[in-house]
């Protein structure tokens, strides 16, 4: 019989295929009668096999590849997946990041996780592994409060298939997108210190301004730095979303 891989896992050795008969049949990767064309296994590629009826449904034998061209093109995950380990159970690992990018928020852990995939996007990654949730404290005035943070390792998966509609190329570059993200994280911090610089000194002169004008009155100037002094803490500071840290292999 003929039919058509519709699912194929490569972590787990095994997937399914629709055959003629609109059945679905379940097969592993030690079917197929050629141990070379495993490689090449993918989803919508066409076999031929010898069916089976099992106590657990049908199965396919003796699998062999209608054509041996190699599949080169992807289907991507719609969503950014994400992972505690460093595997993604039904995905190809396409490029694993030496980056990590974090989400935090003072609400929720759901708004730090949602946080966490946005910037994971910016950087066209479509993956995240070995994520974690922590948390940290902070303050503002004399008021603490808990923050909530998630992080994980950047990585693009992919699943190949017949009628994928992105190649390899379309998608890896990980490290170069990172690496000019983090630029212009640190341009943009560069930025906001100068300016919160240049506020504090303009503070310093015009209390030095009112003391001198107003005859050495204490008042005016005390006004003048506690407004000015609000007014920095509230311009807040430029959040690092993403780090390097190179992946460590083991073995």
């Amino acid at each position: 019989m003929q039919g058509m891989i519709s699912t194929y896992l490569a972590g787990k050795g095994y997937g399914f295929i629709r055959g003629e008969d609109q059945k679905d049949y379940f097969f592993r990767k030690e079917s197929f009668l050629d141990a070379l064309e495993v490689g090449r296994i993918a989803d919508e590629v066409l076999v031929t096999f010898e069916e089976c009826v099992t106590p657990k449904g049908y199965r396919a034998n003796r699998l062999s590849l209608v054509s041996r061209v190699n599949v080169t093109t992807f289907v991507l995950p719609e969503k950014v997946m994400t992972s505690k380990t460093d595997q993604l159970h039904g995905w190809e690992l396409l490029e694993m990041g030496d980056w990590i990018v974090h989400g935090a928020s003072r609400h929720s852990p759901d708004q730090a996780r949602n946080e966490l995939k946005q910037n994971a996007r910016r950087i066209g990654a479509n993956a995240l592994l070995q994520v974690e949730y922590y948390k940290t404290t902070g303050s503002q005035g004399n008021y603490r409060f808990t923050i909530h943070n998630v992080r994980g390792r950047v990585a693009v998966v992919g699943r190949r298939c017949a009628r994928g509609a992105h190649s390899e190329a379309d998608v890896i570059g990980l490290h170069q997108r990172s690496r000019k993200a983090q630029q212009q994280l640190e341009e943009a911090i560069h930025i906001k210190h100068q300016s919160k610089l240049r506020m504090a000194t303009a503070l310093f002169v015009g209390a030095l301004v009112c003391f001198v004008v107003l005859r050495g009155s204490l008042i005016p100037s005390f006004l003048f730095c506690i407004a000015g002094g609000f007014t920095l803490l509230l311009s807040g500071s430029t959040y690092r979303w993403i780090e390097y840290r190179r992946a460590t292999s083991e073995g």
